[in-house]
């Protein structure tokens, strides 16, 4: 008697390469790339793999209700979402895929601090009022700036590697690595970051330990004024931390590309405001959780999983 073919929930948009790969490997696949997080819990508990987006939440509940699964596809880095203790108690094999949108993420974050730098947000928005405003748009060079990159994973290892060609100086530190192989120079302490670092970019996990990382304490520490960058988790910065820093002058420019609650309604009135005020100050840039949203880091990351899974 023929085995009865794997059933995988495929909860995310997918490119056809990746599907038609599953396919022939033997999967039979329920496409649902719009499914929310109630409407889950409306499908029966008959598939063993399920692909998931960072909305999605797999906890102890979700486990319970799909207690076939075994196998979770986690196109990206973040899986703050999947309750990984969970997973290693029962033997529920999760993949990820860091490696497929680093690139991107590093390119955005640079794209990021260079319009912080050059006042070019701001610029484009007065050009398109016909205002031709020079002087106040006057920017600043990156050459010759302390950098500190915290978290030196896929992505903060490629922003070392884009923004090194703008001769700064690279202030790398992961409190968890020694050394980080392809980085080409070594990792700092915190407190050398701390004491030198003009511009910093935060590329770190949401886990208990970074939740809110970014917070009064963390900004008072600066010895200098910074532009600050969050291209990882929302909720690896203090939003109001952030506001009270760029009050007292010890943030001259943010950047966030992320936020606790996404979309940027969904969050609580205050930070709503909070956000309002600091976009209003053009001090400050807002993107909708679009570093490593680029066509190539799609297939990448699908490419990896695949290769992951052992279908490539």
């Amino acid at each position: 008697m023929k085995a009865q073919a794997p059933k995988m929930l495929i909860c995310d948009e997918c490119p056809v390469f990746f599907m038609d790969a599953l396919s022939k490997k033997g999967y039979e696949l329920e496409y649902r790339p719009m499914i929310d997080n109630q409407g889950l819990y409306d499908l029966p508990n008959e598939y063993q793999a399920i692909l998931i987006k960072s909305a999605l939440q797999l906890h102890e509940r979700f486990f319970a209700h799909f207690s076939a699964i075994q196998l979770v596809l986690r196109p990206g880095s973040g899986l703050d979402n999947i309750d990984m203790a969970y997973c290693k108690e029962h033997h529920i094999h999760v993949i990820n895929s860091p490696e497929g949108n680093a690139n991107a993420v590093g390119e955005h974050t640079l794209g990021l601090l260079l319009c912080l730098a050059n006042n070019l947000v701001k610029a484009v928005g007065e050009a398109r009022r016909h205002a031709w405003i020079r002087e106040e748009n006057r920017g600043i060079e990156l050459q010759g700036r302390a950098v500190g990159v915290i978290g030196v994973g896929h992505t903060g290892l490629a922003f070392c590697n884009k923004i090194r060609g703008f001769e700064v100086k690279l202030l790398p530190h992961d409190k968890y690595k020694y050394q980080v192989d392809g980085l080409g120079t070594g990792l700092v302490p915190l407190e050398q970051v701390f004491a030198e670092a003009e511009m910093v970019s935060l590329h770190l996990p949401l886990n208990p330990e970074t939740y809110h990382y970014a917070n009064d304490a963390f900004f008072d520490a600066f010895d200098r004024p910074i532009y600050f960058i969050n291209t990882s988790r929302g909720a690896i910065c203090h939003l109001p931390a952030l506001y009270r820093a760029m009050e007292r002058g010890k943030v001259l420019k943010a950047a966030l590309d992320v936020l606790e609650k996404e979309p940027l309604i969904q969050n609580s009135d205050g930070d709503v405001a909070l956000i309002d005020k600091m976009l209003e100050s053009e001090r400050a840039i807002v993107t909708p959780h679009i570093a490593g949203w680029t066509y190539e880091a799609r297939d990448k990351m699908h490419q990896f999983l695949l290769q992951k899974m052992g279908v490539l």
